[in-house]
Formats: C-alpha cells, structure tokens, sequence
C-alpha cells in the first residue's frame, strides 16, 4: 500500500530527528517524542523495563500514524491520497479494567475505532462493547506465549459484549517485536514478528493499522447483518426468509432485538448468541421470537450429509405426524437459512472461508499486497502443524424460532427446575421414538422454560448437533456438546456407539451443575462471590465441579469418573456441595 509506505517514510525521517529539533505540529510532536525511544532501541537498555513504558510508546505510534493518515488523505493536490479512511485507529486509556468485564483484571493496550482524531490525545475509559481489537504488551520476548493467552482471554469478553463480532483481531508487543494475530472458531494464527526498531518492521506494523482504517467492517470481524440502532436502542437482525427460500429465492426478514438474552461466552465453538426478538419494531419491547445465532460446522465434501438444525427440525415437525411442537415442548422454526452478505458486490454465504482462504490459499507468501485483506505477514498456524490440511468449514446460520422462552436462570426454585427437566426429556424421547433423532448436547442453555398458565413448561432447544440413530455417523466417534454436560464416553472420544444413554448421562450433570451453583440468577450470583471471597483468601481454591469445566477433554472424563467413582464418592465430591433447603434436598434425590 503506497500510503502506508508513505506513512512509514515520514515516521522514519521523524525518529531520525534529534528530539531538540522541534516538529511543527505540536501534537504530532507529543507522538514522536513517546515512541522514539523505542523505535530507536534506546528504551529496552534504559533502566525503566517497566510494561507502562510500551504502553506510552505503542501510544505514540498509533497517534502519529493516525495524524500522518488523517493529513495525506485530506490532501486535495495529491490525488493518491484523495479518500479518506473509513475509521482511525486509536488506543483507549491503558493498563485499565474496562467495563462491562466479568473479571477484575486490567488489559494492556485496547484499541478503538474513532471518525477522526479530535480525541487522539484523551485517555478513555476502555468499554468491551466497543473495543475494536485488543493488544497485550510484555517487557521479555520470552513471554510471547503469556501474551497470546492474554489477548485470547480478553477477546473472549469482546465476543460475550459485541452480538455483532464475526472473529476477532489481535496484537501482541513483546519489547521491540509485534505481532497480529487473527481469532477465529477454531484457529489463532499470528504473523511472523516486526521488529519496530527496523524500517521493515514498522513498514509492516503501519501496513496493518492502515488496512484497518480502510477495510471494510466485515474485514475487521463485525457481522454487516447485525447492526445496533443508536436512536431506537435495538438490534436489527437480518434473518433468511424461510418462504423465498423455498421457493429458491433469497429474502431476508428484519427481526428487532434488545441486548442478547444468550451471549457467545467462549472464544472457541460455534458462538452460539440468542436474542428475543419481534418482526414489529414497535413490539420490541414484546418480543415473541428467539433468535439463534450460530456457527456450526458443515462438511466440505459435497457427498457428506450436513448437519442443518432447520432440516432437521422440520423433519421432526412432519415426523410427529400432526402433533404440535409447541404442545410437546420442542421448538419449531418460522425463518432461518444460511446468513448472506455482499461482499465486493457479490452476494456470499457466510462461513469461515471467507476469513481463511486469503490466508491459507498461499500459506507461505506476505500478504500485505492489497488493503482489502488486513493481513500483514506470512501466516504461523498456532493450532497443529497440518492446519492448512485440516481446516474446518464452519457456517454462520440464523434461525427465527418460536415460541419464545426464558432462560432457565429465570426459575423461582428448584421445584419448577424439576417440572422443566422431566417435560424436557419426555420431548427428548418421543422425538428419538417418532423421528429418530439423538439431541446430544442436554446442556443449561439448551433448556428453556415456557409459561404456561399456572405452570411452567421445559423447552427443547438447539439440534445443531442432532443426528438421526440410523446413520452411520451415529457410529463415529465424534465429540459432540457443552463441555461440563458431556457424557465420559463423548468426552473420551469412545467409539462405543452413542445412544440416548449419554444424553441421560448429561441430564445428571445439569441437576448436580444447578445444584452446586444455584438455580435461580441471584443464587448463581451469591454462589460466585462465594467462590471469589474464597481465592482472595487461598489462591489455590478449586471449587467444586470446577474440574468438570476445565483441562482436556480426558482431564474432564477422568474428574467425572473418580466424583461418580461409587455413592460414597458421589456425596463427598458432589451431592454435599448442594444449595440447601427442602427444594434442593428433592434435587439431591433425583441426581
């Protein structure tokens, strides 16, 4: 990109001026002065080796470039530079804990997204429903792995606060050495280092940020057919009209949502998000529609059969012969298909492909040759060495299904919890009796709860992982569902064939899991500041069940054996952690 390259010149001339030689511009002045000494190498041999002073220095770039940006686009006699950039790229106040985090932990160096660079030189306050992509800064090029894991952490809370994040970027400063790296569902791929004291190596770093200020949103990782209303104060959801798509039409359906009900809460999976939602912009506030979501994987092979959750529920629809979903206590689906969005004037399915293919189609070559691709160097798989073999096709699907539910969360007590779970599984069963189909993934967000009348009804949801008892991928091993819900057999990858027993097995997890930490919200929430007074004082506490959720998948199989070893294990690594009272002595039983 020539302006980036411009950009770099101009940065190497300023570094290349002895700081009592002042710059005209005062504030572009203030960004040279903090990023000198690190640019030139004098910082990492001064006796300040102290993170802070990354951050000073990191801000300083980013300043300067964005200013040098701003005045070459705006430049009317050069017609190279006649386009203004879409966003300037900006850091937020470091070293802070931004808000809207569920942990108290401070992040590094956060950046924003910003029309212009009146606020260059204010300190905000970091907000995750606004970070444009974080960086992590380490003093030692010995703790760049210690970064990778930082930034993974903190994106984590990216994609639970923005309902519109596709993938994620990434950077990391280890002293003199930059990095970006992509997040994807399943990946994290990083570039080569640039060394900022190099020419080269600014060269690449300013390459990066300049495509983010030109590139377009889908390319920063934000979904172009999820976007917030600021006026109204709601989500427009775009969902795939179920009709035109019958009639091999492509439709989309405008669906109005407030924040999220279920948030992708995990970098990693199918970031599956739930929103209730109503076709009437007026009824928002009366929403009679869940919206899901995911991204699930597809086979690439085009003679393998997909798993399609909206096939799969309007077979079980017609399987039923007549009887109601609703009545029965399954979901039913009133829209939904494969998202689609227009990219370079092509209308294209959105799925990982999208995001991969620049960067795996020519694994070895630099890829800063065009700024439609914010990609700087050449790609470091951080996954298995034949990732470029084994990539995994996901594809990003929406559904708009009825009637709408509430999170288990919601219940009073364990009481209904009872009621919920035993109408959940008589649905489990008859659709495993009438059509076939295995659900396997019981899990808490994948049980909702119906009002009905005077009582509460459960809700069956999520059939992204069912799969029919007569096909042969029944007989696979494959690991399938929520992580502290699976069956020992799912999480060993057994080949012993999986049957409607696993999905039981799930079931005891989801009473011991809501017994353990609480039913309702407010217990779940006084449950966790339990456990977080707990390792202020030992730091080393485990809570219970804490080895079902963390660790391999074998880590968690063997937990699960050794706490249902026998009855007497059983009480001692499990049922004696319970809430107490009458409600969840009933509980204890049923586990």
């Amino acid at each position: 990109m020539e302006l980036a390259n411009t950009v770099a010149s101009d940065l190497d001339r300023n570094v290349a001026t002895a700081p009592e030689e002042p710059v005209a511009d005062n504030a572009m002045s203030r960004a040279v002065d903090a990023c000198r000494s690190w640019l030139n190498a004098s910082l990492t041999q001064s006796r300040n080796r102290r993170e802070s002073a990354l951050y000073s220095a990191h801000t300083g770039f980013l300043r300067f470039v964005a200013y040098r940006l701003e005045q070459l686009s705006k430049d009317a006699g050069d017609s190279r530079f006649g386009r203004l950039p879409v966003r300037f790229v900006l850091p937020y106040k470091p070293d802070h804990k931004p808000e809207l985090a569920d942990e108290d932990i401070r992040v590094d160096c956060p950046l924003r997204a910003c029309q212009d660079t009146s606020t260059a030189e204010q300190e905000l306050h970091p907000d995750y429903k606004d970070i444009l992509l974080m960086a992590e800064s380490k003093w030692s090029a010995h703790e760049q792995n210690t970064a990778y894991d930082q930034v993974i952490r903190y994106t984590r809370q990216m994609y639970a606060c923005q309902p519109n994040r596709r993938f994620a970027w990434g950077v990391t400063i280890c002293r003199t050495l930059i990095r970006v790296v992509l997040l994807t569902n399943d990946y994290i791929i990083s570039s080569e280092d640039m060394d900022i004291t190099d020419s080269a190596g600014r060269a690449a770093y300013i390459s990066f940020i300049v495509s983010l200020c030109y590139c377009t949103d889908y390319e920063l990782g934000y979904d172009p057919t999820v976007v917030w209303n600021p006026d109204k104060e709601y989500w427009v959801i775009k969902c795939p009209d179920l009709t035109a798509a019958k009639d091999g039409e492509m439709r989309v359906v405008d669906y109005y949502a407030r924040a999220p009900i279920f948030e992708a809460e995990r970098l990693f999976g199918r970031h599956t998000r739930g929103f209730a939602a109503s076709l009437n912009p007026n009824l928002v506030g009366e929403p009679d529609t869940f919206i899901k979501d995911a991204w699930p994987y597809e086979s690439p092979d085009s003679q393998s059969t997909s798993r399609n959750e909206l096939d799969i529920l309007r077979d079980i629809e017609k399987q039923l012969g007549g009887k109601s979903m609703d009545t029965l206590g399954v979901i039913r689906a009133t829209n939904g298909g494969t998202v689609c969005f227009s990219k370079a004037g092509n209308l294209v399915n959105d799925d990982t492909s999208n995001i991969l293919e620049p960067i795996f189609a020519d694994f070895e070559t630099a890829l800063c040759e065009t700024p439609d691709v914010p990609i700087i160097s050449k790609g470091r798989a951080l996954a298995e060495e034949n990732l470029t073999r084994n990539i995994s096709l996901r594809v990003h699907r929406r559904l708009a299904l009825q009637p709408l539910g509430r999170p288990l969360h919601t219940l009073e007590s364990p009481y209904e919890l009872i009621i919920v779970l035993a109408d959940v599984m008589v649905a489990h069963s008859t659709i495993l009796k009438t059509s076939g189909y295995l659900h396997r993934d019981i899990s808490p967000n994948n049980i909702m709860v119906v009002d009905d009348g005077e009582r509460v009804r459960g809700l069956l949801i999520d059939f992204d992982y069912a799969v029919k008892t007569s096909e042969a991928r029944i007989a696979l091993a494959e690991r399938t569902g929520t992580l502290p819900f699976m069956s020992i057999s799912n999480l060993q990858n057994s080949k012993v064939q999986r049957s409607e027993l696993d999905d039981w097995e799930s079931l005891l997890y989801v009473v011991c899991w809501l017994g353990v930490h609480g039913v309702s919200h407010d217990e779940q929430v006084a449950y966790q500041q339990e456990i977080n007074a707990a390792r202020k004082v030992d730091k080393y506490y485990t809570p219970p069940l804490a080895k079902w959720e963390a660790g391999s998948f074998d880590d968690v199989a063997r937990a699960k054996q050794i706490d249902l070893e026998d009855d007497e294990r059983f009480n001692d690594c499990v049922l004696q952690y319970f809430q107490d009272g009458a409600a969840y002595d009933e509980l204890k039983d049923m586990a």
